[in-house]
């Protein structure tokens, strides 16, 4: 009795292998099709926690508070800029996050790590909005 192995063909013409869902085949790693959908999320999310953070901070400055982050220091009071500085920075990261290579892990990590940090920036804005309002 012979055991019959089975494998996938080679695929050396650049045609998709169905089986195998890690293989993008001809449309390449960076493809819209291909990015995985949490990357996606965190692009977005990125961007609506920069764009919080420019309310939260003009809020608190309206309670008396102050700009920490001296980058955004001499922007803050503008109607628009500091939002445009935001969301351009924004747009870029999350276009090199989707640009990465899918299995490119350091992408992954890099951006999680953003994205956190700007979710405890948003938690402490949060925070001290809501002590300056018992005030």
């Amino acid at each position: 009795m012979s055991a019959v192995r089975r494998t996938s063909p080679t695929l050396d013409d650049g045609a998709r292998d169905e089986n195998d869902p890690e293989d993008l085949g001809p449309r390449g790693p960076n493809a819209a099709a291909g990015i995985p959908i949490y990357r996606w999320l965190m692009a977005g999310f990125l961007l609506v926690m920069n764009v919080a953070d420019v309310y939260l901070t003009k809020a608190i400055l309206a309670r008396g508070g102050v700009e920490a982050n001296p980058i955004m220091r001499p922007v803050i009071g503008h109607a628009v800029s500091p939002v445009a500085i935001k969301v351009i920075v924004s747009l870029g990261v999350g276009a090199l996050l989707l640009a990465a290579p899918v299995r490119s892990r350091f992408a992954d990590v890099a951006v999680t790590l953003v994205v956190v940090i700007y979710v405890l920036i948003t938690g402490w804005n949060i925070g001290v909005l809501l002590q300056s309002a018992a005030l």
